[in-house]
Protein backbone atom coordinates (compact mmCIF):
# COMPACT_ATOMS: atom_id res chain seq x y z
CA UNK A 1 0.00 0.00 0.00
CA UNK A 2 1.69 3.38 -0.97
CA UNK A 3 1.87 5.59 1.86
CA UNK A 4 1.21 9.37 1.21
CA UNK A 5 2.55 12.38 2.97
CA UNK A 6 0.06 14.77 5.21
CA UNK A 7 0.73 17.41 2.28
CA UNK A 8 -0.59 14.67 -0.52
CA UNK A 9 -3.46 13.56 1.88
CA UNK A 10 -4.64 17.02 2.82
CA UNK A 11 -4.30 17.94 -1.49
CA UNK A 12 -6.58 14.60 -1.75
CA UNK A 13 -8.80 15.79 0.48
CA UNK A 14 -9.27 19.27 -0.62
CA UNK A 15 -9.70 18.38 -4.19
CA UNK A 16 -12.66 15.37 -3.00
CA UNK A 17 -14.67 18.69 -0.69
CA UNK A 18 -13.69 20.91 -4.14
CA UNK A 19 -15.66 18.22 -5.81
CA UNK A 20 -18.31 18.31 -2.98
CA UNK A 21 -18.80 21.68 -3.01
CA UNK A 22 -19.49 21.97 -6.91
CA UNK A 23 -21.34 18.77 -7.11
CA UNK A 24 -24.05 20.16 -4.21
CA UNK A 25 -23.93 23.70 -6.05
CA UNK A 26 -25.02 22.16 -9.15
CA UNK A 27 -27.80 20.17 -7.91
CA UNK A 28 -26.11 16.97 -8.44
CA UNK A 29 -24.71 14.13 -6.05
CA UNK A 30 -22.04 15.01 -3.96
CA UNK A 31 -21.06 11.53 -2.81
CA UNK A 32 -19.17 8.40 -3.92
CA UNK A 33 -19.70 6.83 -6.79
CA UNK A 34 -19.47 9.79 -8.78
CA UNK A 35 -21.41 9.02 -11.95
CA UNK A 36 -19.41 9.70 -15.68
CA UNK A 37 -22.01 12.06 -16.49
CA UNK A 38 -21.47 13.87 -13.13
CA UNK A 39 -17.67 13.74 -13.80
CA UNK A 40 -17.77 14.99 -17.50
CA UNK A 41 -19.89 18.05 -16.49
CA UNK A 42 -17.06 18.65 -13.33
CA UNK A 43 -14.31 18.90 -15.69
CA UNK A 44 -16.07 21.19 -17.84
CA UNK A 45 -16.07 23.68 -14.88
CA UNK A 46 -12.41 23.16 -14.72
CA UNK A 47 -10.21 26.64 -15.15
CA UNK A 48 -9.19 26.42 -19.15
CA UNK A 49 -5.52 26.94 -18.04
CA UNK A 50 -5.48 23.64 -15.95
CA UNK A 51 -3.27 21.23 -17.46
CA UNK A 52 -2.71 17.60 -16.65
CA UNK A 53 -0.87 17.42 -13.27
CA UNK A 54 -4.18 19.32 -12.27
CA UNK A 55 -6.42 17.26 -13.77
CA UNK A 56 -5.02 14.49 -12.22
CA UNK A 57 -4.65 15.82 -8.71
CA UNK A 58 -8.39 16.50 -9.17
CA UNK A 59 -9.29 13.18 -9.95
CA UNK A 60 -7.36 11.58 -7.16
CA UNK A 61 -9.63 13.67 -5.14
CA UNK A 62 -12.69 11.87 -6.57
CA UNK A 63 -10.22 8.83 -6.02
CA UNK A 64 -9.86 9.46 -2.77
CA UNK A 65 -13.32 10.00 -1.89
CA UNK A 66 -14.18 7.04 -2.87
CA UNK A 67 -11.72 5.16 -1.35
CA UNK A 68 -13.12 6.71 2.25
CA UNK A 69 -16.67 5.68 1.04
CA UNK A 70 -15.20 2.08 0.09
CA UNK A 71 -16.37 2.26 -3.25
CA UNK A 72 -14.51 1.16 -6.02
CA UNK A 73 -12.91 3.48 -8.68
CA UNK A 74 -12.81 3.20 -12.31
CA UNK A 75 -9.18 4.77 -12.77
CA UNK A 76 -9.01 2.62 -16.08
CA UNK A 77 -12.68 3.64 -17.19
CA UNK A 78 -12.22 4.98 -21.15
CA UNK A 79 -14.17 8.38 -20.26
CA UNK A 80 -11.34 8.95 -17.35
CA UNK A 81 -8.43 8.05 -19.62
CA UNK A 82 -9.68 11.09 -22.42
CA UNK A 83 -9.97 13.25 -19.67
CA UNK A 84 -6.09 13.17 -19.14
CA UNK A 85 -5.22 12.96 -22.97
CA UNK A 86 -7.24 16.04 -23.75
CA UNK A 87 -4.82 17.86 -21.55
CA UNK A 88 -1.50 16.34 -23.16
CA UNK A 89 -1.68 19.05 -25.74
CA UNK A 90 -1.67 21.30 -23.17
CA UNK A 91 1.03 20.07 -21.31
CA UNK A 92 3.61 20.23 -24.78
CA UNK A 93 2.84 24.23 -24.74
CA UNK A 94 3.32 24.59 -21.43
CA UNK A 95 6.82 22.76 -21.66
CA UNK A 96 7.84 24.55 -24.84
CA UNK A 97 6.93 28.12 -22.41
CA UNK A 98 8.79 26.90 -19.39
CA UNK A 99 12.05 25.83 -21.67
CA UNK A 100 11.69 29.66 -22.59
CA UNK A 101 12.54 30.70 -19.34
CA UNK A 102 16.01 31.73 -18.13
CA UNK A 103 17.28 32.02 -15.14
CA UNK A 104 17.41 36.03 -14.22
CA UNK A 105 14.93 37.24 -12.40
CA UNK A 106 12.34 37.53 -15.73
CA UNK A 107 12.65 34.21 -16.46
CA UNK A 108 11.98 32.68 -12.69
CA UNK A 109 9.19 35.27 -12.30
CA UNK A 110 7.87 34.05 -15.76
CA UNK A 111 8.22 30.63 -14.28
CA UNK A 112 6.60 30.58 -11.68
CA UNK A 113 3.44 32.35 -13.28
CA UNK A 114 3.42 29.41 -15.55
CA UNK A 115 3.20 26.85 -12.77
CA UNK A 116 0.52 28.50 -10.92
CA UNK A 117 -1.56 29.19 -13.51
CA UNK A 118 -1.58 25.68 -15.40
CA UNK A 119 -0.68 23.72 -12.87
CA UNK A 120 -2.12 24.60 -9.71
CA UNK A 121 -5.31 26.52 -11.78
CA UNK A 122 -4.98 29.25 -9.97
CA UNK A 123 -6.99 31.96 -12.23
CA UNK A 124 -5.90 35.52 -13.13
CA UNK A 125 -7.24 37.48 -10.46
CA UNK A 126 -5.79 34.95 -7.54
CA UNK A 127 -2.74 35.10 -8.98
CA UNK A 128 -2.81 38.93 -9.26
CA UNK A 129 -4.26 39.24 -5.79
CA UNK A 130 -1.79 36.11 -4.18
CA UNK A 131 0.15 37.60 -1.15
CA UNK A 132 3.39 36.42 0.45
CA UNK A 133 0.79 36.16 4.12
CA UNK A 134 -1.01 33.54 1.93
CA UNK A 135 1.62 31.19 2.03
CA UNK A 136 2.32 28.55 4.66
CA UNK A 137 5.06 26.67 4.04
CA UNK A 138 5.79 23.00 5.48
CA UNK A 139 8.60 20.77 5.44
CA UNK A 140 7.17 18.45 3.05
CA UNK A 141 5.03 21.39 1.10
CA UNK A 142 3.42 24.48 0.71
CA UNK A 143 -0.45 25.55 1.45
CA UNK A 144 -1.81 28.34 -0.58
CA UNK A 145 -4.50 30.32 0.91
CA UNK A 146 -7.50 31.70 -1.67
CA UNK A 147 -10.69 33.42 -2.49
CA UNK A 148 -12.44 32.64 -5.31
CA UNK A 149 -14.82 35.08 -7.30
CA UNK A 150 -17.26 35.05 -4.94
CA UNK A 151 -14.80 35.79 -1.81
CA UNK A 152 -14.99 31.92 -0.52
CA UNK A 153 -12.13 30.94 1.27
CA UNK A 154 -9.86 27.78 0.05
CA UNK A 155 -6.81 25.93 1.07
CA UNK A 156 -4.87 24.91 -2.06
CA UNK A 157 -1.93 22.15 -0.46
CA UNK A 158 0.93 21.56 -3.43
CA UNK A 159 3.10 18.91 -2.57
CA UNK A 160 7.11 19.10 -3.11
CA UNK A 161 8.00 16.69 -5.74
CA UNK A 162 11.99 16.52 -5.20
CA UNK A 163 14.17 15.68 -8.14
CA UNK A 164 11.28 16.88 -10.81
CA UNK A 165 12.38 19.76 -12.57
CA UNK A 166 8.92 21.74 -13.07
CA UNK A 167 8.14 21.26 -9.07
CA UNK A 168 6.19 24.43 -8.09
CA UNK A 169 6.97 24.41 -4.97
CA UNK A 170 10.81 24.67 -5.50
CA UNK A 171 10.47 26.75 -8.45
CA UNK A 172 7.98 29.60 -6.21
CA UNK A 173 11.14 29.20 -3.23
CA UNK A 174 13.86 30.23 -5.83
CA UNK A 175 11.75 33.20 -7.04
CA UNK A 176 10.66 34.64 -3.87
CA UNK A 177 14.41 34.51 -2.41
CA UNK A 178 16.40 35.25 -5.54
CA UNK A 179 13.60 38.64 -5.59
CA UNK A 180 13.88 38.98 -2.27
CA UNK A 181 10.16 38.88 -1.47
CA UNK A 182 9.51 38.82 1.87
CA UNK A 183 6.14 40.33 1.67
CA UNK A 184 3.40 41.92 -0.16
CA UNK A 185 2.14 40.79 -4.09
CA UNK A 186 4.07 37.18 -5.09
CA UNK A 187 3.57 38.20 -8.57
CA UNK A 188 5.33 41.34 -9.77
CA UNK A 189 5.94 43.34 -12.26
CA UNK A 190 9.58 44.18 -13.05
CA UNK A 191 11.27 47.78 -12.64
CA UNK A 192 13.97 49.43 -15.11
CA UNK A 193 16.74 47.73 -12.79
CA UNK A 194 15.22 44.25 -13.27
CA UNK A 195 14.12 44.30 -9.49
CA UNK A 196 10.56 43.69 -8.65
CA UNK A 197 8.18 46.91 -9.04
CA UNK A 198 4.91 46.48 -7.50
CA UNK A 199 1.87 44.11 -7.71
CA UNK A 200 0.16 43.26 -11.64
CA UNK A 201 -3.31 43.74 -11.72
CA UNK A 202 -5.42 41.13 -13.48
CA UNK A 203 -5.20 42.52 -16.86
CA UNK A 204 -1.50 42.70 -16.16
CA UNK A 205 -1.20 38.89 -15.51
CA UNK A 206 -3.18 38.29 -18.49
CA UNK A 207 -0.61 40.44 -20.81
CA UNK A 208 2.30 39.26 -18.84
CA UNK A 209 0.72 35.11 -19.76
CA UNK A 210 0.07 36.37 -23.39
CA UNK A 211 3.69 37.14 -24.00
CA UNK A 212 5.56 34.50 -22.42
CA UNK A 213 3.23 32.26 -24.90
CA UNK A 214 4.13 34.33 -27.79
CA UNK A 215 8.10 34.42 -27.15
CA UNK A 216 7.92 30.59 -26.55
CA UNK A 217 5.82 30.44 -30.12
CA UNK A 218 8.50 32.80 -31.80
CA UNK A 219 11.68 30.35 -30.26
CA UNK A 220 10.13 27.14 -31.45
CA UNK A 221 9.47 28.94 -35.12
CA UNK A 222 12.95 29.32 -35.64
CA UNK A 223 13.99 25.82 -33.78
CA UNK A 224 14.82 23.45 -37.05
CA UNK A 225 11.38 21.29 -38.18
CA UNK A 226 10.21 18.94 -35.03
CA UNK A 227 12.47 20.16 -32.96
CA UNK A 228 11.39 21.74 -29.57
CA UNK A 229 13.52 24.02 -26.64
CA UNK A 230 14.83 21.51 -23.62
CA UNK A 231 13.47 22.15 -20.59
CA UNK A 232 15.80 22.70 -18.47
CA UNK A 233 18.45 22.91 -21.04
CA UNK A 234 19.19 27.12 -19.72
CA UNK A 235 20.08 26.02 -16.12
CA UNK A 236 23.53 27.29 -14.71
CA UNK A 237 25.33 26.36 -12.05
CA UNK A 238 24.32 29.67 -10.21
CA UNK A 239 20.71 28.74 -10.95
CA UNK A 240 21.42 24.79 -8.74
CA UNK A 241 23.06 27.03 -6.36
CA UNK A 242 20.18 29.55 -5.97
CA UNK A 243 17.92 26.73 -5.62
CA UNK A 244 19.92 25.29 -2.92
CA UNK A 245 19.90 28.52 -0.89
CA UNK A 246 16.34 28.36 -1.26
CA UNK A 247 15.44 25.26 -0.21
CA UNK A 248 18.09 25.85 2.82
CA UNK A 249 16.04 29.22 3.70
CA UNK A 250 12.16 27.03 3.45
CA UNK A 251 13.74 24.75 5.83
CA UNK A 252 14.66 26.94 8.02
CA UNK A 253 11.11 28.36 8.03
CA UNK A 254 9.50 24.83 8.75
CA UNK A 255 11.58 24.54 12.29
Amino acid sequence: MIEHTETTKAAYAATWSLFQRWATGAGRCPDAPVSIETLQAYTRAWPPGLGRSGRKLRLAGIAHGHALAGVPWRARDPAIAALLRGADADEAALAQCLACCADDLTGLRDRILLLLHHRAGLTRIQLAALDHADLVWRADGLLIQLRDADGNPSVLPLARHRGDPACLVAALELWLHTARIRYGAVIQRLGAHGWPNGALDRRGVRLLLQAIEQRAAAVTKVLPQGRAPVPGAWRSAAHRKAQRVARQSAAARCR
